[in-house]
């Protein structure tokens, strides 16, 4: 029966590793009288070694400044982005530790551990994959952290830095009672806007201009070669996953039927059982009764016999005793 170390072990295009997948996640406080350092190796390949492979890639690809790719490769390890991938592979269900271990403010590590699995037994081009999948392919790292981030000015500098390796230019015009704004890269022009209220036509044409090269971001990973083929990966077992899911509902439906009808039959037996033994009990009832009458008729025919038989002092003896009603004695017959 596969597990769900084996699943993902499929996922990860990783199938003979389940076992080591299953120590990865395991917690050293799971164990009572032993350390699991196997897991504790991991958690450091992934905090350290990992992280030098995306930065790697990082700086072959990405066309920022050292400072931006310090930035941009912190973005991507933050708690938050790494919980996303704890839910996305469904670590909850494989992952191990001790009664006390505080799960919810450490799920980082098993994600940690997961890295590190990946760095120790995937092959380059399938790590590179995951790299992609779970770290690039999305636009949402490439804004700067900030905790309410309304400067849409400062997005747009840092995503054109990052696609363009320019910053663009912001052009503002006045024609009598309106505005005209304009953002232009080069000779491509990102946005444009006109209106009575400057903000207003300013933030329309950030709002617009972010969400250009934000799409022209995305869709340039999703034309990678090694995304199209992870995302294909992807798809297929989650086809797979989806279809062994109906197969197990239907399965499971099918036996419940089957129970639902035997019990449906069992129920009929008894019901016909128990109207057989009612019918056989009346039967008994009725010819019980019916020889109760008979003897009772034939204890009265005896007895009207005996009083036609009897003689006349004898009758009057027992008359006057009260045993036998007083009148004349019944006819022979």
């Amino acid at each position: 029966m596969k597990t769900h170390y084996h699943t993902l072990s499929q996922v990860l295009l990783l199938e003979d590793r389940h076992q080591d997948l299953k120590r990865a996640l395991t917690h050293s406080s799971f164990y009572k009288n032993a350390e699991n350092t196997e897991s504790e190796k991991l958690i450091f390949l992934g905090m350290y070694a990992f992280k030098g492979k995306v930065a790697e890639v990082l700086r072959k690809y990405m066309p920022f400044s050292g400072k931006q790719l310090q930035h941009y490769l912190g973005n991507i390890f933050k708690n938050k982005e790494l919980d996303k991938i704890y839910s996305h592979y469904h670590l909850e269900h494989m992952v191990r530790y001790g009664k006390d271990f505080p799960i919810a403010e450490k799920r980082h590590l098993f994600v940690y551990a997961l890295l590190g699995f990946m760095m120790e037994f995937a092959e380059e081009k399938y790590l590179l994959r995951f790299i992609y999948r779970n770290f690039l392919a999305t636009t949402e790292h490439l804004l700067p952290t900030q905790k309410v981030n309304k400067d849409l000015r400062s997005k747009l500098i840092y995503m054109a830095n990052m696609y363009y390796g320019k910053v663009p230019v912001f052009v503002e015009a006045k024609e009598g009672n309106q505005y005209h704004c304009c953002i232009t890269i080069g000779e491509e022009t990102l946005a444009e806007s006109k209106g009575s209220n400057l903000k207003t036509v300013w933030q329309l044409c950030f709002r617009t201009a972010v969400r250009e090269v934000g799409n022209a971001l995305q869709k340039e990973w999703e034309a990678d070669p090694i995304m199209q083929e992870t995302e294909r990966k992807l798809k297929k077992a989650e086809a797979e996953r989806i279809a062994k899911e109906k197969a197990e509902k239907l399965k499971a439906y099918k036996a419940k039927q089957k129970k639902r009808s035997e019990e449906i039959a069992q129920e009929k037996q008894k019901r016909k059982a128990l109207a057989i033994e009612k019918d056989i009990k009346r039967r008994k009832s009725k010819a019980l009764a019916k020889k109760r009458r008979e003897e009772l008729e034939e204890l009265r025919r005896r007895q009207k016999l005996e009083m036609a038989n009897m003689s006349v002092a004898k009758r009057r003896h027992l008359q006057d005793k009260g045993l036998l009603s007083k009148g004349a004695p019944p006819k022979k017959k």
